[in-house]
């Protein structure tokens, strides 16, 4: 198990290889997304993690000030549209805000686009490189991906976007209290979903996750 910064493989290689029999249907053909990718893999089973339950003790305990709130400020889940956590190929760490009133982060648009913005940006850039790439159509492309892959958010206590924004160079004092009081409740929860994902090649740490997986990681994998 690797983070980024170590692959063999690029992530887009992984999915390709792994899903080599649609590419010899040509970029014509387009999957039925729900072939592929639905509520499959229900995010309540996450609910009764001994590691959420903490997180969710920790939430209760922040006190977050009114104009960081979102309508439901709550402990963000991890998430994923694969059949089980067997079939998770790709663990997903990025740090983002929650722009979307959304019951779940990976909360998709009827376009088949997430809601939120940076997983959209993330995504998009995975579909676009293995469309081009793998010669494959766009939407199956997308279905590929989605079901395959399970996002976790570094830090899952979070508000609007305002709430990590940093003036003159410096996190808010809630925004740091809150990243302090999570790391260990989430490298439990990291050291769980390895467990739990026998099948994950890999970690992608996007932006300032990037940044925060090393330390996320540490001890709990081979890195």
């Amino acid at each position: 198990m690797s983070t980024s910064s170590a692959f063999a493989l690029k992530p887009v290689d992984i999915h390709l290889r792994n899903f080599s029999v649609i590419q010899e249907y040509g970029n014509g053909y387009i999957c039925d997304p729900y072939d592929y990718y639905g509520s499959r893999f229900s995010s309540k089973v996450f609910q009764t993690w001994d590691e959420i339950i903490e997180l969710k003790r920790v939430r209760e305990t922040l006190d977050i000030p009114f104009e960081y709130r979102r309508c439901r400020p709550e402990v963000y889940m991890p998430e994923t549209f694969a059949r089980s956590l067997g079939d998770v190929e790709l663990i997903v760490m990025p740090h983002y805000p929650v722009h979307s009133d959304q019951t779940r982060p990976m909360a998709i648009d009827k376009d088949g686009n997430f809601c939120e913005p940076s997983l959209k940006a993330i995504a998009d850039a995975f579909v676009t490189a293995m469309a081009e790439g793998g010669k494959v159509h766009r939407t199956t492309a997308r279905s590929m991906f989605y079901s395959s892959v399970l996002v976790v958010n570094v830090l899952p206590i979070c508000g609007n976007s305002s709430f990590g924004a940093k003036k003159k160079g410096e996190h808010s004092n809630i925004y740091k209290t809150a990243f302090a009081a999570t790391r260990d409740p989430v490298k439990a929860l990291v050291r769980r979903i390895l467990k739990e994902c026998p099948n994950a090649k890999g970690i992608y740490g996007v932006g300032a996750g990037h940044d925060h997986c090393p330390c996320l990681l540490l001890k709990y994998t081979n890195i």
